[in-house]
C-alpha cells in the first residue's frame, strides 16, 4: 500500500545554494561520467543534491540503468523523487562514489564533515575503488572543480586500544579479541584485515 505523502512530491532543496552556478558545472560533469549499469554512492550536501539532479536527466534522456547508494535520509529521498532505483552496501559495491569536500588545500588534502551523514559517507567512500571528491574555486586556491581519486579496496582496518584498570593478560587478549571483531566488515565485500593494538 503507497503512504498519501507529499513528502517526496515537494521535496526540494531547504535554503539558497551557494556558488550555486560553480555547483552545478561541478554536477553536469559528475552526471557526464555516469556509465549505463553503473552502481553509484552518493555523497551529501548542495553539489551532490544537484549532481543526482543531473543524473536523473541523463537516465531520462539517454535509458540509463543505474543504482545509487545514498549517504544520507536527505539524498535518498532526492532519488526516490527522480526514479533513481535505491541499493545499500549489503547488496551492492559501489563503482565509484562522488562527494563534496569542505575545503581542499594545494596539496590535496580535504577537510570533510560538518553533517552528520559523514560516517556513512566514509563507509560508502571506503567502499569505492574509486572517489571523486568535488569543490569549487572559493575552497580551492588552484580554481580545481572535479578529481578522481582511486581508493583501492578496504582491506586493512586498524584499531588501537587503551585499557584502563588492573588487568590480567587473559582478559586483556579477550577484549582485544572482542574489539577486533568489527560491525564495519560486515558492509564490505572485499577481504577485510583487521589489525588490533595496545596502546599504553
Amino acid at each position: 500500500m503507497d503512504w498519501n505523502s507529499d513528502i517526496i512530491k515537494n521535496l526540494k532543496w531547504q535554503g539558497t545554494i551557494s556558488n550555486q552556478e560553480s555547483k552545478q558545472k561541478v554536477a553536469e560533469q559528475i552526471a557526464s561520467k555516469v556509465v549505463n549499469g553503473d552502481v553509484i554512492g552518493v555523497g551529501s550536501g548542495s553539489t551532490s543534491y544537484l549532481a543526482v539532479l543531473a543524473i536523473a536527466q541523463r537516465i531520462k534522456s539517454e535509458k540509463l540503468h543505474i543504482k545509487a547508494i545514498p549517504s544520507s535520509v536527505e539524498i535518498a529521498l532526492t532519488c526516490s523523487k527522480m526514479d533513481i532505483p535505491i541499493t545499500n552496501l549489503y547488496e551492492n559495491r559501489p563503482d565509484w562514489y562522488f562527494d563534496g569536500a569542505d575545503e581542499v588545500d594545494p596539496n590535496k588534502h580535504l577537510i570533510k564533515g560538518r553533517g552528520g551523514a559523514m560516517f556513512k559517507e566514509k563507509l560508502i567512500m571506503s567502499a569505492s575503488e574509486i572517489y571523486v571528491y568535488t569543490t569549487y574555486s572559493k575552497k580551492h586556491s588552484d580554481d580545481l572543480d572535479m578529481e578522481m581519486v582511486s581508493t583501492g579496496y578496504l582491506d586493512h582496518i586498524s584499531k588501537k586500544l587503551k585499557f584502563v584498570g588492573d588487568l590480567s593478560a587473559e582478559q586483556i587478549e579477550r577484549l582485544k579479541e572482542i574489539a577486533g571483531k568489527c560491525p564495519v566488515h560486515r558492509t564490505l565485500k572485499a577481504e577485510i584485515i583487521i589489525e588490533t593494538s595496545v596502546i599504553n
